[in-house]
């Protein structure tokens, strides 16, 4: 009899589309990274509802191509906060049973845009950080 637990507990392969919670993980960024990511920078400009008034918009920044990309929907349409749905297909490393973003590749990584200009969650945070002791004032640049 084998001293091993069960490293898939009830619902875990569900959360993440039907593909193997493994699996996910050992390809890249999953909705459970996204809820982590959420819970670490409650509070800050590292979460969309915190920065959006000034100007920031979830993004992903594929490392490998230095490409960015804003969070959208999978039906395209932009989202107000990081959704895997609406990545590149070429971004995508894994789909669960129901055909949604389960994984993106390991390259992928969740942040922010803004102006262009991509943005870490610990840099969106410093930024509005920074900003609310009056060293940025994110109001007065220019479109």
């Amino acid at each position: 009899m084998s001293s091993q637990r069960s490293t898939d507990p009830v619902g875990q392969s569900a959360a993440h589309g039907g593909v193997d919670l493994a699996v996910a993980k050992a390809t890249g960024l999953c909705a459970c990274d996204l809820d982590s990511q959420n819970e670490r920078f409650a509070g800050t400009g590292g979460v969309s509802v915190n920065n959006r008034q000034a100007g920031f918009a979830p993004a992903y920044l594929n490392t490998a191509t230095g490409q960015i990309v804003v969070s959208r929907f999978a039906d395209g349409s932009p989202a107000p906060l990081h959704v895997l749905d609406g990545l590149p297909g070429d971004w995508v490393a894994a789909r669960g049973d129901d055909g949604c973003v389960s994984a993106a590749l390991p390259s992928v990584m969740a942040g922010f845009t803004r102006k262009g200009v991509f943005y870490t969650r610990a840099d969106a945070a410093r930024a509005l950080s920074a900003s609310d002791a009056g060293t940025e004032d994110w109001s007065s640049d220019p479109d």
